[in-house]
């Protein structure tokens, strides 16, 4: 882990997928959780040190998730958490860029963060919409590791930054799509 990392970002990161869930077990009307998402993610973009791409990226998702309205809470708290842990296995699975590590992950801060993300996603969504949100963010986690090693020869921030709103997309298509 990189010693410039606070003592208590390593919890930050672990528990990274839960901040979605929590505010979305609240059942807040949609004009509530939009902007506290969107608060949390310059939170997560501060603590975290990551390029104004991700707060880029949130307010984007934010604005589908503003656009799908209420109807779509469960699938807003699946791709809130499974794109938040889809960023978190890029950076731990990854080789970082030239431009030094994007975020240290430790394993167990990994493992805690994608387990707690694949248990929100099934609890929140019935099993085929949780099956395609997890493969649609495996998916995504391929494809941007794969570009990033050839243009960048490794992952940075803004890396994450993409996967995490490509992943939050999948999830929303993959949420509308296929619950009934």
């Amino acid at each position: 882990m990189d010693a410039a990392l606070a003592p208590q970002e390593p919890m930050v990161v672990a528990l990274l997928p839960l901040w979605g869930a929590l505010l979305g077990a609240g059942k807040f009307p949609v004009w509530v959780l939009v902007p506290a998402w969107i608060v949390l993610a310059r939170i997560e973009q501060r603590v975290l040190r990551l390029s104004n791409a991700y707060l880029i990226a949130s307010v984007a998702a934010g604005a589908v998730w503003w656009g799908l309205g209420s109807r779509a809470l469960e699938g807003a708290i699946a791709a809130h958490a499974i794109a938040r842990a889809s960023m978190i296995a890029l950076a731990w699975t990854s080789r970082p860029a030239a431009s030094g590590v994007p975020l240290a992950v430790s394993t167990w801060e990994a493992l805690v963060a994608i387990s707690t993300a694949l248990l929100i996603a099934f609890v929140a969504l019935d099993l085929r919409p949780a099956v395609a949100a997890v493969a649609a963010a495996y998916l995504v986690v391929r494809v941007v590791r794969q570009w990033f090693y050839r243009s960048k020869g490794g992952v940075d921030a803004t890396a994450l930054a993409i996967a995490k709103g490509s992943t939050e997309a999948a999830v929303a298509l993959a949420a509308t799509l296929l619950s009934s």
